[in-house]
């Protein structure tokens, strides 16, 4: 079958019913979710329901990080990377994206797609009311590659584009959660593996009716197993059934959408998003995601050795580099006059860090005349292979580390459901909760279990902490800024710090033995 039959199919499935191979994991219908308009409350839930495996066809979902992909100011980068399925081999595909631009008038944008490194196509931008779409045939190289690093970038300039306000956007380009792979295969998938690929890392967990407490508690542990291995559990009506998301969680090999450095250096460039000469007006940006180890041995790189080359500046043109870490400030300085090439080593704070981190490297350029932006000459710049990470240290563990370890120690744990079965939402947050814990190294049991942990919601937190027994005990939740950091903090007599809607209190069972 052609590239043609997997068209077809597309559109026949507009309106119909999509079905996950025989798993009966999520049935929803496409014509509904294009019905939401712009307005999608769940990108990982609008991208788990555009996808479809059926016989040799599958749709692939974009095993990003969750968030709405758009892109914004001129220029823009965003990565979208793209698990293939390994057991089942792709004969043929596509890359379908769909999209959204809203551009100021006066303005001349594109939207440039390279796949693993290659440019693969470019979409002049204008204002029209409807949704686009754009197809790319895969080639044989980029159907044996194993995955697909799609990275986008929006380019163009104007009189708004290049001397934009503070507050101004000059054009968003905004990607659906609809968008992802049409691939044609050369036998049905029958592998758990090949089956999260096809979800983008997403894994749909059914929860409902789970009455009994440890049929409850073994499926928030299954699907915090799945979590701890970089998946994301999407707990609701529909999904897998608690027997197949054992399976899941069990024959499933970790993957990691945001890289963890196991060996030092590490490039930036080893994000393909940062790689090639930028061309730009006003600003651009390098940005790099990676995580930290959760564990008591974790290291973190303590420097960034940064290697930058920017073309030789219009003498009216004053340029600006600012560096964070998790939007903290490390480093900001205006380049001297004529300066082309930036060699420089920043410390990088191990207290700034968190599980998940990211640095961002700005440069701007602008006229030292305000007035005459219009007339503002292209900049170029380059971000060389030896910009890395370097130096790792051990730091200490964090307390969420110590309750993670504790657990670990007990081995067997006892659970509590306070309050009555939890809903779908607070059931999915408490197994991200869990899958911080390290559950793989612990088993969940009914009775002789030498920790407990206790799963709160609502208003049953401040009793359930003021009727703590003796021994140490820990409230596991997630911070409630926009960073969202899952975190532990001792359990104190007379606690008064707020509290949030869904908990883990860990600790002894009652009448139970401590763990030393």
């Amino acid at each position: 079958m052609r590239l043609l039959g997997l068209a077809v199919l597309a559109l026949v499935l507009i309106g119909t019913v999509l079905t996950l191979g025989q798993l009966g994991a999520f049935n929803t219908n496409v014509g509904a979710l294009l019905a939401r308009g712009e307005t999608v409350l769940d990108p990982d839930r609008a991208a788990l329901e555009a996808t479809m495996f059926k016989g040799k066809e599958a749709i692939v979902a974009p095993a990003n990080d969750g968030g709405a992909i758009i892109l914004s100011s001129l220029p823009s980068y965003a990565s979208l990377p793209f698990l293939l399925p390994r057991d089942s081999r792709p004969t043929e595909g596509a890359l379908k994206l769909d999209y959204r631009v809203n551009i100021d008038p006066g303005v001349e944008g594109v939207l440039r797609v390279n796949i693993n490194g290659v440019r693969r196509a470019e979409r002049l931008l204008d204002n029209r009311t409807a949704p686009e779409s754009l197809s790319i045939e895969l080639t044989a190289r980029e159907l044996a590659s194993g995955h697909l690093d799609v990275t986008l970038s929006l380019q163009g300039r104007g009189l708004i584009a290049d001397c934009p306000s503070d507050e101004s956007v000059p054009a968003v380009v905004t990607i659906a959660p609809s968008s992802g792979l049409r691939l044609g295969l050369d036998r049905e998938l029958h592998t758990v593996q090949d089956r999260l690929s096809v979800w983008g890392g997403r894994v749909p967990v059914q929860w409902t009716g789970i009455d009994d407490r440890m049929a409850a508690f073994d499926t928030l542990h299954a699907a915090a197993m799945l979590s701890q291995k970089g998946y994301r559990p999407l707990l609701g009506p529909d999904g897998l059934s608690r027997g197949l998301l054992h399976e899941h969680a069990i024959e499933s090999e970790p993957i990691a959408l945001i890289e963890t450095p196991v060996a030092f250096p590490v490039s930036l460039l080893s994000d393909s998003a940062n790689t090639g000469t930028r061309r730009f007006y006003h600003r651009v940006n390098w940005r790099y995601a990676y995580a930290r180890s959760a564990g008591p041995d974790a290291r973190v790189p303590t420097e960034l050795n940064l290697a930058l080359d920017v073309g030789p500046p219009d003498g009216s043109i004053r340029r600006d580099l600012v560096i964070t870490l998790n939007d903290r400030l490390l480093a900001s300085r205006r380049l001297a006059p004529g300066e082309q090439t930036i060699r420089q080593t920043i410390a990088l704070p191990p207290e700034a860090y968190r599980l998940e981190n990211e640095i961002d490297i700005s440069l701007s350029a602008r006229n030292e005349q305000e007035s005459r932006c219009e007339d503002i000459s292209q900049s170029v710049a380059e971000l060389l292979p030896q910009t890395t990470l370097a130096n790792p240290v051990a730091i200490e563990p964090t307390e969420i580390d110590r309750v993670a370890a504790y657990l670990a120690n007990a081995d067997r744990v006892s659970f509590e459901l306070v309050g009555g079965l939890l809903t779908s939402p607070d059931a999915q947050e408490a197994s991200l909760l869990l899958g911080r814990l390290h559950p793989a190294s612990w088993r969940p049991v009914s009775d002789s279990a030498r920790a407990h942990v206790r799963m709160l919601s609502g208003g049953n937190l401040r009793a359930q902490l003021e009727a703590q027994d003796a021994g140490p005990s820990w409230i596991v939740y997630r911070e409630g800024n926009e960073d969202g950091q899952i975190v532990a903090r001792k359990v104190l007599p007379g606690d008064t710090h707020a509290l949030p809607a869904v908990a883990l209190l860990i600790g002894a069972p009652i009448g139970g033995q401590v763990v030393p």
